[in-house]
């Protein structure tokens, strides 16, 4: 699998296996709104079904990117990171895992 998107892309060799229920503001976990990370070899693959989604990358890198209803934004393993849903918002994450780093 080759997906691109607003931000980033998922390496060929991952493969999908599992995903959250579409969230909104109101139904978001807080864990998803606060400092947090994939595991080493686990990707997510933020998809913003309606609305607006600011994806802020933490650390080094520090980062955030604005996502509108059709947007994508990959997220790479154990990079420390976390979302802002806009009051309209509808979002899942999808979860992919292999071999790349």
């Amino acid at each position: 699998m080759n997906t691109t998107s607003g931000y980033g892309t998922l390496p060929p060799d991952v493969s999908k296996h599992g995903e959250t229920k579409v969230f909104t503001k109101e139904t978001v976990p807080d864990a998803l709104t606060e400092e947090h990370r994939t595991k080493s070899g686990v990707w997510g693959l933020i998809c913003v079904e309606a609305g607006t989604l600011n994806y802020e990358i933490l650390g080094d890198e520090h980062r955030v990117i604005p996502l509108t209803a059709g947007e994508k934004a990959v997220v790479f393993p154990t990079i420390p990171h976390r979302v802002h849903p806009g009051p309209d918002a509808a979002f899942k994450v999808e979860f992919y895992s292999g071999t790349s780093l």
